[in-house]
């Protein structure tokens, strides 16, 4: 199932993250700015402004990671080694480059911060539940290397195994799976990060999640989703539901930057070093912002 969730205060925004996790902690979660955006890969959304044709996606893909790794090495030290996939992804996602790879965290109110850090409309918090997509995968026969009862860290190794595998043999499977490199760069630990891979790099990222998932439909629009209040969802039993997006209001960001200012959960140290500290001082304004409206 896939829920879409309208909160009308900040309070409502802790409590459904008491509620989400309240049986599981076991869930994915990324922020974003704008609650129209999808859920897309920048190699996707690059490939959209280009108009290139799915057709050329594995081309193109073989061709950008061949470029980094042999040209990585007069910025960066201590490479991966030349089939490790997975840490050389995260590495060209780390700088900015297009990948397949889509950026979550472990964290819901580090999820929060990035959906109201620079946003001036109504935001989002995407929510995307770890056990039933594992429950998912294991049904896959192709897919033969998840085990539900497996330990989560080995879980994750099978995971990053298979993804190489499907990079190399240039495979297509409408799936997404979590993916996290070992060697890990300190914002992606700062930040609790993970990444969830789609299978089919010639398929949106939403094709692949609502596949794993057995919905109905191929993208996560409004239209398929099931829209409720806060205050609607009662006992709503969050294990059972695959995917969140929880709606925050553009009126109530100042407040919620304020809150995690205070749970110390900032641009600064969320970005470690000067370019980190700088961003965070825009915070002042939405910090005065709240003091003279109190909004939320």
């Amino acid at each position: 199932m896939f829920y879409r969730i309208i909160v009308d205060s900040w309070n409502d925004v802790l409590l459904l993250c008491d509620q989400i996790t309240h049986k599981s902690s076991n869930w994915a979660f990324r922020g974003q700015s704008d609650e129209g955006w999808k859920l897309s890969t920048k190699f996707e959304r690059e490939a959209e402004k280009y108009q290139c044709d799915s057709y050329w996606f594995k081309n193109r893909e073989k061709i950008i990671l061949q470029d980094f790794q042999r040209n990585a090495h007069h910025y960066v030290q201590n490479l991966p080694d030349s089939e490790n996939y997975i840490e050389w992804l995260s590495l060209l996602q780390h700088y900015g480059g297009p990948t397949r790879l889509l950026d979550f965290t472990y964290s819901y109110y580090l999820a929060a911060f990035f959906a109201v850090e620079t946003s001036d409309i109504n935001s989002a918090i995407w929510a995307v539940n770890i056990n039933q997509l594992i429950e998912q995968l294991s049904k896959i026969p192709d897919y033969n290397s998840i085990k539900k009862e497996g330990m989560f860290e080995v879980i994750l190794e099978r995971n990053n195994h298979y993804a190489e595998t499907v990079i190399k043999n240039r495979k297509n499977v409408d799936i997404v799976f979590i993916v996290e490199p070992f060697q890990q760069h300190e914002r992606i630990s700062i930040q609790q990060g993970l990444f969830l891979f789609p299978g089919n790099i010639e398929k949106p990222f939403e094709h692949n999640l609502c596949s794993v998932f057995e919905f109905d439909f191929k993208d996560l629009s409004s239209k398929n989703a099931l829209d409720m209040k806060f205050s609607e969802i009662g006992n709503l039993n969050f294990s059972d539901i695959s995917i969140i997006k929880i709606v925050i209001p553009a009126s109530l960001h100042s407040k919620a930057l304020a809150e995690l200012y205070n749970m110390n959960v900032t641009a600064a140290t969320l970005f470690p070093g000067l370019d980190g500290f700088a961003r965070s001082l825009s915070f002042r304004f939405r910090q005065l912002d709240h003091l003279l409206n109190r909004k939320g």
